[in-house]
């Protein structure tokens, strides 16, 4: 049973916090049947980092450019890779190919983004989505991926040479991993915001932002009021996403 479910039904309390990534919420939360607990169950503290979906392919493949997919999908069936089915990852990348740039693309679920990026570099699988922060933008740098695109407003610094989507041609794509820090709902709001107060401060310094820049995370921080908007937002825009494919986890 996921830890969700018992941690949203737990007694509010000082010491009843979660640290939780995008897909253990927003993104994995729409695709699960039997779900044992409900995003209202959470309060959200504070958003601290995310990391931009992105689609990266081996040397041996011939593609260089998203275009460049598009292309090679005319003349042969292509496959891509993620870390496993109903992760974000898999999500999105399967969301670009059906709704955005129409081509039939299949899912090969992996047991954790390990795997996947070793047979996306031996040339297993022809492509993999991935976020950059998950292992990728390392690769890329390292000259054993190459980069297609990264699902974010604007080039990621640690792979400042990976185009976006948009411009790619598709400036309507957006999408990302990222890391929270939750309460169970019934949490009194002073205590969150002194808990969010603590967070932003030390999310502004400028050698944590240099870290996680490094590694492909974007730093964030804001008020509870601004965490709990945007979490409700990704629930909304992941289960959106979820729906138009017709995923489901039993």
């Amino acid at each position: 049973m996921p830890i969700s479910r018992f941690f949203g039904r737990a007694a509010a309390s000082a010491l009843a916090c979660m640290l939780g990534a995008g897909q253990a919420g927003a993104q994995n939360y729409p695709v699960r049947d039997n779900k044992g607990f409900a995003a209202t169950d959470f309060k959200t503290i504070a958003i601290v980092a995310s990391s931009p979906e992105a689609l990266v392919t081996g040397n041996g493949n011939p593609a260089n450019s998203l275009a460049d997919v598009i292309k090679l999908a005319q003349g042969k069936p292509l496959n891509f890779g993620s870390a496993g089915v109903g992760s974000g990852s898999h999500i999105a990348a399967e969301y670009f190919f059906k709704e955005f740039a129409k081509i039939p693309v299949t899912h090969v679920p992996f047991q954790g983004g390990a795997p996947a990026i070793n047979a996306t570099i031996g040339g297993q699988i022809d492509l993999m989505a991935t976020t950059l922060g998950g292992g990728a933008a390392a690769q890329i740098n390292g000259g054993k991926l190459k980069g297609l695109a990264n699902a974010s407003s604007k080039r990621a610094p640690v792979v400042s040479n990976v185009p976006t989507y948009a411009e790619a041609g598709y400036p309507n794509f957006e999408a990302a991993s990222w890391v929270g820090l939750f309460a169970p709902a019934g949490t009194s709001l002073e205590f969150v915001a002194k808990l969010n107060a603590t967070i932003e401060e030390v999310m502004k310094d400028p050698q944590i932002q240099q870290e996680l820049t490094s590694i492909g995370f974007d730093p964030i921080y804001g008020s509870q009021s601004q965490a709990e908007t945007y979490f409700r937002a990704e629930v909304e825009k992941w289960g959106k996403m979820v729906k138009a494919l017709n995923l489901s986890i039993k």
